[in-house]
């Protein structure tokens, strides 16, 4: 977080790269395809990207109604919290798929 980031615009930062790298892979995906390359590795990972991705928006919505209620802190939710919210998600897919 830059000195000039509040915890709200890292948040909206970290989904909106969240989004960019979503897309890259989605545009990988397509150029493997058009090669003729196995895309499943690089499908697996999209699908990491979106619980990802879904989990970090959670996270924000989860923080930024906390903040407006007044009960949570100004701070909002650290990286490692938003790691750890993460893997938990990844876990929970991966135990399902078994």
């Amino acid at each position: 977080m830059g000195s000039d980031e509040t915890p709200a615009e890292m948040a909206l930062r970290h989904v909106l790269e969240g989004e960019k790298h979503i897309a890259d892979q989605i545009a990988l995906i397509e150029r493997l395809r058009l090669m003729g390359l196995p895309t499943e590795d690089a499908e697996d990972l999209l699908e990491r990207f979106h619980l990802l991705q879904a989990s970090t928006r959670s996270i924000c919505a989860g923080s930024q109604t906390s903040a407006s209620s007044g009960s949570g802190t100004n701070k909002g939710i650290s990286s490692q919290q938003r790691f750890y919210e993460a893997r938990k998600v990844i876990q929970k897919n991966d135990a399902s798929h078994a």
